[in-house]
């Protein structure tokens, strides 16, 4: 959601932690869309798995 500050801002999160996200604000140039694809997951489930896999 656009606020005052001309940044965007989380309002809602589905498995994340929301009061964390409400903490970050985003500048519409991150937001537009690019021809690049970007694809990121969550590395540290995958990470513990791979430590506790040692």
């Amino acid at each position: 959601m656009k606020e005052n500050d001309g940044l965007f801002h989380f309002v809602a999160a589905v498995n994340f932690d929301l009061d964390e996200l409400q903490k970050v604000s985003l500048p519409k140039k991150l937001l537009l869309a690019t021809d690049k694809v970007v694809i990121r997951k969550n590395i540290i489930p995958d990470y513990k798995m791979k430590m506790i896999q040692k």
